[in-house]
């Protein structure tokens, strides 16, 4: 596992640093432009000159490459084959994330950083007994004082910038 979270590192530090190059390279470049041209090209949609050229300057094919090789480590930590479709994945996500809750129902956590998440190595986390009763919640407290105007609740009927300066609070006695 140890292999695996490392080979996703590296690819994940791969892409941030492909998308950050070809952006200081090209600035009129954009993720969203970039990610478009992508899935136009996954989706077999005709590119426009405009896609063409972000293709070109944005070296989307690259992208496209460091995604697929990301996807292809990911479902094999997860011990997946790589050729899963969408529906085909989130199905395995859900029963995986049941599994999950039925675990930590039990108090079985699986820490991703247990160096930072965790104060002891114990594979099980504590529970926190209650002994005290809850309380009744307070009764509301009357306010004091004259009652706001209706129209002081009411939103601005224009905007705020046009409204007149408040004045100054007088001096203090």
């Amino acid at each position: 596992m140890k292999l695996a979270k490392a080979r996703i590192r590296e690819l994940g530090e791969q892409l941030d640093a492909h998308r950050k190059r070809v952006q200081a390279q090209q600035p009129g470049l954009t993720l969203t432009g970039l990610y478009n041209v992508l899935e136009a090209l996954r989706s077999g949609s005709e590119l426009t000159e405009k896609d063409k050229l972000i293709h070109d300057r944005g070296l989307v094919s690259v992208l496209r490459q460091l995604h697929d090789d990301l996807d292809a480590a990911v479902c094999a930590a997860y011990g997946w084959p790589a050729a899963l479709g969408d529906a085909d994945i989130l199905t395995r996500l859900v029963a995986l994330n049941a599994q999950r809750h039925a675990e930590e129902s039990q108090g079985i956590i699986h820490w991703l950083r247990p160096d930072y998440q965790t104060q002891s190595r114990s594979p099980r986390q504590g529970t926190l007994a209650l002994t005290a009763k809850p309380t009744a919640a307070p009764k509301p407290v009357k306010p004091t004082g004259p009652s706001p105007s209706p129209s002081a609740s009411a939103p601005p009927s224009r905007p705020c910038t046009k409204r007149k300066p408040l004045p100054p609070p007088p001096p203090p006695p």
